[in-house]
């Protein structure tokens, strides 16, 4: 799925409405720019969310990553327990 055809994130319009006002705030309080100072925050807040949610992934699939070396030394050690044991039986 490519970025076009996304689903667009829900955004909590409290959220938008203060990330509006700080946007007029920062650029002088001007008259008659809210639309375009909600649609900037929208596009902010989204951008955001969207880079949340790729770290969050990026974090997931790294920790997931780093526990398959673990994993593979923990069943090394437990097949060359096993045969151990298999030996001293055969013995």
């Amino acid at each position: 799925m490519n970025a076009e055809n996304s689903p667009q994130p829900e955004l909590n319009p409290i959220d938008v409405a203060a990330c509006a006002y700080l946007i007029w705030e920062r650029e002088g309080k001007p008259h008659g720019r809210d639309v375009e100072h909600w649609m900037q925050a929208e596009t902010l807040l989204r951008a955001m969310h969207t880079a949340e949610d790729k770290a969050a992934k990026e974090s997931t699939r790294t920790a997931s990553t780093s526990m398959r070396a673990p994993m593979a030394r923990k069943r090394k050690a437990m097949r060359a327990v096993q045969q151990e044991r298999q030996g001293a039986t055969e013995a």
